[in-house]
């Protein structure tokens, strides 16, 4: 299985708000999840942003699309991708 991390958070500085920005009608984060959904080797999704409340508007976006969202440590990005890893692992093998 190849699991796609997708980071999306608020706060980046090039330039700030990016994910929700509107790209052809939909928001960018939209798009990326639409780009990502028609690739034939990525089995699985989980969008990354981060547990700070800056992220709290994208989360509920990515919660009205049915996206798998894990938040985490916005300065450990390492902690934060492992964190979706290993919870995505594990409801994987709890459905199986």
């Amino acid at each position: 299985m190849i699991l796609a991390i997708l980071q999306a958070r608020m706060s980046s500085n090039r330039p700030p708000g990016t994910v929700m920005m509107p790209l052809a009608g939909a928001a960018m984060t939209q798009r990326q999840i639409e780009r990502i959904a028609a690739s034939v080797r990525i089995a699985d999704l989980v969008v990354a942003p981060s547990d700070q409340p800056s992220d709290d508007s994208p989360e509920a976006f990515l919660k009205s699309q049915d996206v798998k969202i894990f938040r985490g440590s916005l300065d450990n990005v390492q902690s934060r991708f492992l964190g979706a890893a290993e919870v995505t692992a594990r409801r994987s093998t709890s459905c199986a």
